[in-house]
């Protein structure tokens, strides 16, 4: 489902800034001729190329050597909304980095089916500067309730979470993680436990 990252942004301020002064936000609908309904804005890679995880993660997993036309993406949220329970259809995983310096959301992962009316569902905390790994070939939505809310984004279909999480666990030494599927981290095979609750290695 998703893993926290053990290493801090050094960008996030500069990507909030960047947010805060864009003004175009109707990207999706622009590239997908109307049927992408996300409100989001690219940013180019000037602004996040000192940060070092996503260096590590742009060179060291996806490989990319020309980031001259290299962009990420913002994705805005208005208040009082929700993203519909969606698996995203041309990302296999994403890095998230909430910019916000204070939001009231949350965004959860639907696990399995309670009754035919609920389901079971683990929840997303974002912590201030931290990278998130997510698994989008899951169900996964936000509320989000107080304010304007941005998440930065970064993502390809080229790699699975799987083998992203092993790369960062390898790198960076994982601490913690949710709801993994089928990977060995730091030897131990989590298998297919979606249910499992935050755990230590």
């Amino acid at each position: 489902m998703f893993c926290e990252v053990p290493i801090k942004s050094t960008c996030r301020k500069k990507l909030l800034k960047f947010a805060l002064q864009s003004t175009d936000w109707e990207l999706g609908k622009k590239e997908s001729g109307g049927s992408y309904t996300f409100m989001a804005t690219r940013v180019p890679y000037e602004i996040f190329k000192d940060d070092v995880f996503l260096n590590f993660y742009l060179n060291n997993i996806l490989g990319i050597k020309n980031k001259k036309n290299l962009t990420g993406l913002i994705f805005k949220m208005k208040p009082k909304t929700f993203y519909v329970p969606h698996t995203d259809t041309n990302r296999t995983h994403t890095i998230n980095l909430l910019l916000n310096d204070e939001c009231e959301s949350t965004t959860f992962f639907v696990k399995d089916e309670f009754r035919p009316s609920q389901v079971n569902v683990e929840f997303l905390e974002y912590d201030k500067d931290k990278y998130y790994v997510l698994n989008t070939q899951e169900l996964h939505s936000v509320v989000n309730k107080n304010q304007d809310r941005y998440v930065f984004s970064f993502g390809n279909n080229k790699i699975s979470y799987d083998e992203v999480v092993k790369s960062v666990d390898k790198e960076y030494k994982l601490n913690k993680w949710q709801g993994i599927s089928n990977v060995i981290i730091g030897e131990k095979n989590i298998g297919w436990e979606l249910d499992i609750k935050w755990k230590n290695i």
